[in-house]
Order: C-alpha cells, then structure tokens, then sequence
C-alpha cells in the first residue's frame, strides 16, 4: 500500500485516524486574513442564503392559508394574491440563487 509515493494512494483513507485538526487562534487569524478582501462579498452571500432560506419557508404558510381560510370562504381576491405569491417565490428564489453563484464565482476567482 506504501507503493504510491510513500503516502498510501486511495487505499490510506482506510488507515486514516478519527484525529480532528486543531483549531487555534492562530489558525482562525490567518484564514480571516485571507477572507478579508472578500467580507462584503461574503456578508452578501450570507444574506441571500437567509433570505432564500426565509422565501422556502413561505410556501406552507401560503398552502395553509389557501386551504384554512381563502377556499373554504370562496375569497377570489385573495386566492389570485396567494397564486401570485406561489408564482413570484420560485423566480425570485431563482434569480437570487443566480446573483448568490455570481458572487460566489468572484470569490473562487481570486
């Protein structure tokens, strides 16, 4: 198994301990150094990633309005809000997960 440059090739992971890497002060120094340039890039990805997540969570409250209330009561009105809001969240997701790629590409970039 040592035949591939001395460090065991695919077969190693076998031999591989359950040792962690040591997080230290140092370490967390100099990789924050390294994301310096980038904070604003990533606080924006940060963003996105909430917003879209808080946009996946509408859906049921949506769905649970509609069958509750807006179809029971027969609330034209209403039903075409909720349909228009079950329309707009899948592109809205969309084009932020497209914005959240471009920015992530400009921070693998450098």
């Amino acid at each position: 198994m040592e035949g591939w440059g001395g460090h065991g090739g695919p077969w190693s992971i076998l031999n591989a301990t359950d040792e962690k890497p040591k997080v230290t002060w140092d370490l967390m120094k100099r990789v924050m150094g390294y994301a310096r340039p980038y904070f604003w890039l990533i606080m924006a990805m940060l963003i996105i990633t909430l917003i879209t997540s808080g946009l996946s969570l509408l859906n049921p409250l949506i769905l649970k309005q509609l069958i509750d209330q807006t179809l029971p009561h027969k609330n034209l009105h209403q039903l075409a809000w909720l349909v228009v809001a079950l329309l707009a969240i899948p592109l809205l997701t969309s084009g932020l997960n497209v914005f959240f790629r471009q920015l992530n590409a400009r921070v693998e970039k450098a």
